[in-house]
């Protein structure tokens, strides 16, 4: 296309605007301007880098250079006539200097490295946006799916929990600024990052886009090594905030809720066992004689054993289960809607998985046993407190009568 045609076209899209006398007419140009020029044009600019970072025939590179360098040039005009009817139609005198000057090359790096197989969702409306960024993504080892509208991403949001999404702005129906706030009420998705992704540059939408709740915002045309480090940063930032939270509340041993955490969870299933008249059993667990077996194996081979025993632990409750280790070689087991032989029957398991296992165990591993005690909750008297502490009654009966053995409070009086 020749500079005298391009010049032609940006004047004819300029006196369209000024025969224009309906400011919401004008409004409308601009944004078909913004949006439906740019995102096609983001495209072509996007493929053509794309194909010039594998291409190695000259003549072909030539070509694809071309091309990217005719995108680039029309950008630039497109820009100027958003840039004149924000202005009050004010054409910039630097849309000659436009159509002469070419665009610096950029360069395409190697892929930065990226939170293996994390799952990218991408909303836009412009099918040629989402293969683009499918291409570059999926190049770069990242898994992606798709949506072309708030409302599908959010019904995609029902069967699939994406590491990062990346929104456009302006689309049909539903707004992205929209889409995130709606994302952002659900706190099954408000810890998932947003890149608003939007070839609007103004400041206003720019402090927006945070508002809503966004994380970052990338501008049309994508440069992708710029977009690749972005989605990089922010997802090892939230894996490096789970990693926090998860020290918050773990035991960092053996890999269970710690002492705080676990009595925060029993307060919880306590209240609602209360209110919806549930079952709720706790399980008091104490490795028999562990002083011994740090003396006699060494403090590396005690922690060796509470490992195995956590192990143990977590393979033998349900996903509704949560145990903790409460100090040292005492530990906690809290089971909702479970009644009290229910909980018998699984606590004499892991009894006997610790000690038919502990016979065989290897690599520095010592033998040895557990004691149980367990509380069940009644909603007319029971605390938290109350469970920890008639749990723990049950389980110095159990200590006191041989050890490696199962006790339920209120069997002991009989």
């Amino acid at each position: 296309m020749s500079a005298a045609l391009l010049a032609s076209l940006t004047v004819l899209i300029i006196l369209a605007v000024r025969n224009s006398r309906c400011k919401r007419n004008i409004e409308a140009i601009r944004v078909k301007v913004n949006h439906d020029l740019r995102s096609p044009l983001n495209a072509i600019m996007g493929f053509s880098d794309l194909l010039l970072q594998t291409e190695t025939d000259p003549e072909k590179t030539k070509f694809l250079g071309a091309i990217k360098s005719g995108g680039e040039t029309l950008l630039a005009i497109i820009e100027e006539i958003a840039l004149a009817i924000k202005m009050n139609l004010k054409v910039s005198r630097t849309t000659s200097a436009a159509l002469s000057h070419g665009s610096t090359d950029l360069k395409s790096k190697d892929s930065l490295d990226n939170s293996a197989e994390a799952l990218i969702m991408i909303v836009d409306d412009m099918i040629e946006n989402v293969v683009f960024l499918e291409k570059i993504l999926q190049k770069s080892g990242f898994r992606t799916i798709s949506a072309n509208s708030g409302d599908s991403a959010l019904d995609l949001l029902t069967e699939h929990t994406p590491d990062l999404i990346l929104l456009d702005i302006v689309m049909p129906g539903m707004s992205g600024f929209d889409t995130c706030a709606k994302i952002q009420s659900n706190k099954d998705f408000i810890d998932i990052p947003v890149i608003f992704l939007s070839a609007k540059k103004d400041e206003k939408t720019i402090i927006e886009s945070f508002i809503y709740g966004g994380i970052d915002y990338v501008v049309k045309p994508f440069n992708s090594p710029e977009l690749l480090a972005r989605v990089n940063t922010h997802l090892q930032l939230k894996n490096a905030k789970e990693k926090l939270h998860t020290l918050a509340f773990t035991d960092p041993l053996t890999g269970l809720l710690n002492r705080r955490k676990f009595i925060e969870v029993l307060d919880q299933e306590r209240a609602r066992a209360s209110r919806y008249g549930e079952k709720l059993t706790f399980i008091m667990i104490d490795i028999d004689h562990f002083k011994a077996v740090n003396d006699s194996f060494g403090h590396d081979a005690g922690d060796k054993a509470l490992i195995r025993f956590a192990e143990i632990v977590k393979t033998s409750l349900r996903e509704t289960d949560s145990a903790g280790r409460l100090g040292g070689e005492e530990f906690g087991i809290i089971l909702p809607e479970t009644n009290s032989q229910q909980a018998k029957i699984v606590a004499e398991r892991i009894r006997a998985r610790i000690e038919n296992e502990s016979e065989s165990m290897e690599d520095g591993v010592p033998q040895f046993t557990a004691s149980f005690g367990i509380a069940r909750f009644d909603s007319d008297h029971n605390t938290s407190a109350d469970l920890t502490q008639e749990s723990d009654q049950a389980l110095y009966y159990a200590k006191e009568n041989g050890r490696n053995r199962v006790c339920l409070y209120g069997e002991e009086k009989n």
